[in-house]
């Protein structure tokens, strides 16, 4: 391992596949360099290094000490692979005086420079970056010349200095900017002290923490210790569902993380236990009826969930209008609009607008979206003076929504401006109606946003949902539970009115449903069988040819029941995805490569976070790959009509698109789904909900694709062998016991 001493010079880009930064930098560190290199000296005097590595620094006049290895090729000569790097402060008052007048302090020359280091010395930078306001003490310094200093210090001083340090752990520059968003009041010491509040940003785990913990001597039997594997405990317990843990459980796991390998084991249960106590009494942690463990932020979801609903179902807050009124303007609308309403239906429109609060629950085909459009319009004529507000959790789901009732819908997450992992702006939604659509994707802590932002007195709340399809991604249960709670209007659509062409996709989703394998199999579903994997492969590629061919390619979904698996097999979204991208588009000459994965002009993709721009579950294409000085950027024209560019760090929450999950295609409708179902793959997961909730993607047409015996199939179909998931939520006692 070599150390060479840099400075930034300038960033370049090489070749057309980008993987990592590279970078020319200015060395006089001629002994650390083949002699090829330090010959070939400037008339300055230095040498350009041709610098390669992940998230190199890019800041000008600032010494950085890489560590790493020469490489020599034909193509680029030689180059320094880094594996490191570290920022080292000028050292000399001259060193500080030339940094304070370079381009990273607009508006400080030379002479204010020499006036503010005379003042402090070498302590100078300290002071800009712990007690900025001792520069007012410089002539001419005023309280806004200090802000600006100040903030260009932290913004690309003490920022630089973050990545250099967590570098040296694996952690990403995108992960690292988190971190500096989240910490920026905060010095680098503070993170040193304790660096397990690092789990407070995505992408930065326990054992991140427990590599940096070690090498900063934080005591292995430490609170700031154990509160982090607590806390990863139960993070990693609510990955599943589950908003809390039982503790003799969560115990266990907690002392197995913190001892794992280490002898003599340094945390006791004793010592375990006071952290409990400690942890309990400041909040920290919640513990219900002596055995039930939460995160603060999921207890207090939970409670406030609670409370909005026994609020809305408040006798003090009913609407008090006539049942009779009610059902005349119905009867007034099915008569003007010519739509035909069954008895259930309609008392599922009057139901719903004469509560507060009102759930609708019914599987495809009952005529949710035909009630909706009904509530909407009668609505409108009892209270022609309120809003309307429609809300979905994913982007497609809005958008069916808007298409299906003539009336402008939006995300739950654009409502509420949520765009940072789930902090909600000061939003207050409209008095009127709101109507939340597919929501049994909506877990707990978005519910207890979105209700904080309803009125208790001012709004109408209609949720409508499957009740059969999977649960949300995130913790909870909220619609299974609110319905269980018994104690909200709720109206359940069990009549199916058939699809026009007669197909078997409803029928053969509620035999699924009902654990009954006696599915009908025609031209609207069909079933393909294979020898093996890669025959199922080969038949992949040609059905999703044909099927594209005949829908084009926005209205096929390869749906696969898992997005990846430990063994590495083909047929789950991320295998399926890199072997069609090749079917689909060829390698070409201009291309991109993020994490692993090389994107190409015109390939699919799919958005897994919230922006301004697209929403989580949003597809794209790739327009363009644009290569600057600035880094590489990928244009992406999304399918709600935005076009962005996107970042090295943005793509990181961007994947390939031509094969899905079932969990990620809830909320949108398809005209052909194609669902491998492998036994190789069986899971905890295969179970009815899956299958029903990726069947009933489908509008015109499902494949199912199935090994010999179709045994994954009759796994997820067959009740003999297990339950469904059950999660750990406490929202149906917590809504009963308010609403009493």
């Amino acid at each position: 391992m070599t150390r060479v001493l840099c400075r930034f010079s300038v960033q370049i880009n090489r070749g057309k596949k980008i993987k990592d930064t590279f970078c020319l930098y200015s060395s006089y560190d001629f002994d650390n360099m083949p002699p090829e290199v330090a010959a070939k000296k400037t008339k300055a005097g230095n040498v350009v290094v041709s610098v390669l590595g992940q998230n190199l620094p890019r800041l000008a006049d600032w010494e950085i000490a890489f560590e790493g290895d020469w490489k020599f090729s034909k193509k680029y000569k030689w180059t320094f692979i880094a594996s490191k790097y570290e920022m080292i402060s000028p050292s000399t008052e001259k060193g500080i005086v030339k940094f304070l007048s370079s381009k990273v302090f607009p508006g400080i020359g030379e002479r204010t420079a020499q006036a503010i280091v005379k003042e402090f010395k070498k302590d100078t930078l300290d002071v800009i970056e712990k007690t900025p306001n001792l520069l007012l003490r410089i002539p001419g310094i005023n309280i806004d010349r200090v802000g600006t200093i100040a903030e260009c210090y932290q913004k690309n001083i003490a920022y630089s200095k973050l990545c250099s340090y967590l570098a040296t752990y694996s952690v990403s520059n995108r992960v690292a900017s988190s971190i500096y968003d989240e910490f920026k009041d905060s010095s680098l010491e503070d993170i040193k002290k304790n660096p397990y509040i690092l789990q407070d940003v995505k992408g930065v785990g326990f054992q991140t923490c427990e590599k940096i913990a070690r090498a900063e001597n934080v005591g292995l039997d430490s609170f700031a210790r154990i509160g982090g594997a607590t806390k990863q405990i139960l993070l990693s317990n609510a990955e599943t569902g589950n908003m809390f843990m039982v503790y003799d459980e969560f115990e266990k796991k907690s002392l197995a993380l913190l001892n794992a390998g280490i002898s003599p084991e340094p945390v006791s249960i004793e010592r375990f236990r006071d952290y409990i106590k400690s942890a309990a009494k400041n909040g920290e942690i919640v513990c219900r009826a002596k055995k039930y463990i939460f995160l603060k932020e999921y207890d207090e979801s939970e409670e406030c969930i609670s409370r909005k609903v026994s609020m809305l179902l408040d006798p003090a807050n009913m609407l008090g209008l006539q049942v009779k009124k009610v059902s005349n303007y119905l009867d007034d609308y099915c008569a003007s609009s010519d739509i035909k309403l069954s008895d259930n239906q309609k008392i599922a429109v009057v139901k719903s607008l004469m509560a507060r609060l009102s759930i609708i629950t019914g599987g495809p085909g009952t005529g949710k979206t035909t009630i909706l459009k009904a509530i909407i319009s009668v609505f409108k004529r009892l209270h022609p003076k309120d809003e309307v507000t429609l809300l979905a959790p994913t982007g497609k789901a809005a958008r069916r929504m808007s298409e299906a009732t003539d009336h402008e819908a939006s995300t739950i997450h654009s409502k509420l401006q949520i765009y940072d992992e789930n902090k909600a702006g000061n939003c207050i939604v409209e008095k009127g109606l709101v109507v939340i659509d597919e929501a049994s994707m909506v877990d707990s802590l978005l519910m207890d946003k979105l209700l904080k932002a309803i009125s208790s007195k001012d709004n109408q709340l209609v949720i409508i949902g499957d009740i059969d399809q999977l649960p949300s991604v995130g913790p909870g249960q909220v619609l299974k539970d609110m319905i269980a709670s018994g104690v909200i209007p709720v109206s359940r659509l069990t009549e199916i009115f058939r699809q026009a062409d007669g197909g078997s996709i409803i029928d053969n989703a509620y035999k699924v449903n009902h654990n009954r394998s006696d599915l009908i199999y025609d031209d609207s579903f069909q079933m393909v069988t294979v020898k093996d994997e890669q025959d199922a492969v080969e038949k992949i590629k040609e059905i999703y040819a044909e099927e594209t061919s005949e829908y084009g390619i926005d209205n096929v979904a390869l749906l696969s029941p898992l997005r990846r698996t430990q063994n590495r097999f083909a047929c789950v979204s991320d295998g399926l995805n890199s072997i069609l991208q090749d079917e689909i588009i060829p390698s070409t000459a201009m291309s991109a490569t993020f994490n692993g994965t090389e994107y190409r002009v015109g390939d699919r993709v799919l958005q897994w976070r919230n922006t301004k721009e697209s929403s989580n579950g949003d597809i794209g294409t790739i327009e363009e790959i644009i290569q600057t000085d600035d880094g590489v950027f990928v244009k992406v024209a999304w399918e709600n009509g935005h076009t962005t560019e996107e970042s090295r760090e943005s793509m990181n929450d961007i994947t390939l698109a031509y094969s899905i999950s079932i969990h990620k295609s809830q909320g949108s409708e398809y005209d052909c789904c194609i669902i491998p179902l492998l036994s190789d793959q069986i899971c905890r997961l295969f179970q009815s909900n899956l299958l029903y909730t990726g069947i009933t993607r489908s509008k015109k047409k499902t494949i199912l694709v199935c090994d010999e015996g179709h045994k994954a199939l009759d796994y997820c179909v067959s009740a003999d062998h297990k339950q469904k998931l059950q999660r750990n939520t406490l929202l149906m006692q917590r809504i009963k016991v308010k609403a009493a």
